[in-house]
């Protein structure tokens, strides 16, 4: 009796009413491969299911044994026309439309990474983390918005909490040389109102220059310039407190120094230097060309301290002087002296001379 139970050997077989059903042993078939149609608009064309409760493999295995890889599909659906859904030989799954959806457990990458060639990434919720390597954005640059009041939009944290040794936070460069004036451009930038008429804050530009464009600088702790000096183009300058100390000469090209109590152990100098209140030298020469005042004059050392080049002139009311010295003309409308007048050389004139 032959080992067959039903054998075609020749012209196929045709079931046209009824099906097939194997109860038992499988199906296999050794060549040519195996098409399945149909016809029917609301059934499964193919439909594979394990009924056993403690199934433990595979309920669709394909498998290929050319080493080919690239050569041949694993899968290939789609249309009549088009291919949707690729899996090459070497597993590389292609989806030619309709994109990819994950509703629930994510997607892990063990190796190779995640390439967007097109159409950007899109992360609706839950953000973006990254946990290794770092991130890095060769083009287009990176917008960070935020719509959410009393946010923080950027934040940037070392959190490295051992000794942090010649490390940068936040590090902002740019590969082009210094461009001076012309041709500037900035390394950083703030604004407000950016949606309205922007504003500039701050800045810092190629020049190199470190801008404040409004709202001033408020600066806890001093402030210490190693080179080019202060330079102050409107508004002045002003110390509300401490005083200020000047180690070197203060020089006033133009215009006028105002001062109320100022110490300085080197020259001061100016074209018209207007002093509030009074002029003291506490020791030492003081010398001065063409003084105006409304206050007293005074040193501390009168017999050599106050020393006049030229004429010393009273405008209106009485020029009280003790002890001068003078290698010109003192004049006038009211002088006084407590003492005796003495000209140790020539001869002294006097115009109406009243004295006690």
């Amino acid at each position: 009796m032959s080992s067959y139970s039903f054998r075609v050997t020749t012209g196929g077989q045709t079931i046209d009413y009824g099906g097939l059903v194997v109860s038992d042993g499988g199906a296999t078939v050794t060549n040519d491969g195996m098409t399945i149609a149909s016809t029917t608009a609301n059934k499964d064309v193919l439909k594979v299911t394990s009924s056993s409760t403690g199934f433990t493999q595979s309920a669709l295995n394909l498998i290929a044994t050319s080493t080919s890889y690239t050569a041949y599909n694993l899968i290939e659906a789609g249309t009549a026309s088009t291919n949707k859904f690729t899996v090459r030989g070497d597993g590389l799954t292609t989806i030619a439309s309709g994109g990819l959806i994950v509703t629930t457990g994510g997607a892990t990458f063990t190796a190779g990474g995640v390439m967007v060639t097109s159409g950007g990434a899109t992360v609706n919720a839950g953000g973006l983390k990254v946990n290794a390597g770092g991130l890095k954005v060769r083009e287009g640059g990176v917008t960070i918005e935020d719509s959410t009041d009393n946010a923080t939009v950027l934040k940037v944290l070392s959190d490295y909490s051992g000794a942090y040794k010649n490390g940068t936070t936040l590090l902002v460069e740019a590969n082009g040389a210094a461009t001076g004036n012309r041709h500037k451009f900035y390394l950083f930038k703030a604004r407000y109102d950016a949606d309205g008429t922007p504003t500039s804050v701050f800045s810092i530009t190629s020049e190199p220059k470190t801008q404040v464009d409004s709202g001033g600088l408020t600066v806890v702790g001093g402030q210490t310039i190693s080179s080019g000096g202060l330079n102050v183009s409107a508004g002045g300058l002003r110390v509300s407190a401490g005083g200020v100390t000047v180690y070197g000469d203060v020089n006033i090209p133009a215009e006028q120094l105002n001062s109320n109590g100022v110490t300085s152990t080197g020259t001061i100098t100016g074209t018209s230097t207007v002093m509030g209140g009074s002029i003291t030298a506490a020791a030492g020469v003081m010398t001065v060309q063409g003084v105006s005042s409304t206050a007293a004059i005074t040193a501390a050392d009168t017999a050599t301290s106050f020393w006049s080049a030229g004429s010393m002139t009273s405008s209106s009311g009485a020029l009280t002087v003790l002890g001068v010295s003078s290698t010109a003309t003192v004049s006038g409308t009211d002088v006084w002296m407590t003492g005796s007048i003495t000209a140790s050389a020539g001869v002294m004139t006097v115009a109406g001379v009243s004295s006690t």
